[in-house]
């Protein structure tokens, strides 16, 4: 049963790690064409910005060679402001690099896992198939196990506390009886059955009581 439980669970575990190298392969393509895609785009800014760096570079040598008005205000403030989105839009590529690196990683490590555990449940099924003496424990047994011996434990525990219970209360009731006992006979009378106790034979533990109990509690407390 356990064989056929870890065989299964091996096939199934293959399938799932089959279909997960799979998604995996496509995911890293599609990450590798990402990529690609970002890396071009931050060329081609990279080259905007250079050439808008030397166009800037180109009017502001004209200007102080024509000292021309017109090129001085607007013209430059718009290509600032263009150089500025290209930098964020390079920054936003940077980062979702750094994103598709992370899930990269990501599918990696989820890999190697699967990968792991379906190479000890390999070795596990081979050592049942090839008789090996060492015990496969199972999990489940032991958890059962557990739940029994602990539930046992509680039991026994109950078990104790009720005894003591039970001891505490005849002891009790022992106290009240012998109380009630030595507030029934008189004091001489208790006192000459003690003096006669050494000379007697078992029969003087028969006293003028009104019922059994109460005799079978003198001769306790004679003997004690």
């Amino acid at each position: 049963m356990l064989e056929e439980k870890l065989h299964l669970e091996l096939e199934n575990l293959k399938t799932d790690l089959a279909s997960l190298l799979v998604e995996s392969r496509e995911a890293n393509k599609s990450l590798e064409h990402e990529l690609m895609n970002s890396r071009e785009k931050i060329e081609e800014l990279q080259g905007d910005i250079k050439v808008l760096r030397r166009q800037l570079s180109d009017r502001s040598y004209e200007n102080q060679h024509t000292m021309d008005p017109r090129i001085s205000g607007n013209d430059r403030q718009t290509y600032v402001t263009q150089l500025e989105e290209l930098t964020f839009q390079v920054s936003e590529l940077k980062r979702e690099l750094g994103q598709c690196f992370d899930e990269k990683q990501e599918i990696a490590t989820e890999r190697d896992i699967y990968r792991n555990k379906c190479d000890r449940l390999n070795n596990e099924l081979n050592y049942i198939l090839s008789g090996d003496e060492r015990k496969i424990q199972d999990i489940d047994t032991l958890i059962t196990e557990s739940r029994i011996l602990k539930e046992q434990i509680q039991s026994l525990e109950m078990e104790k506390s009720l005894a003591l219970s039970t001891v505490a209360k005849y002891k009790l009731n022992l106290f009240l009886q012998m109380k009630r006992f030595f507030l029934f006979f008189p004091q001489k009378l208790l006192d000459r059955k003690l003096s006669k106790n050494s000379s007697v034979s078992s029969e003087s533990c028969i006293t003028p009581a009104t019922s059994p109990k109460h005799q079978g509690i003198y001769c306790l407390f004679i003997f004690l």
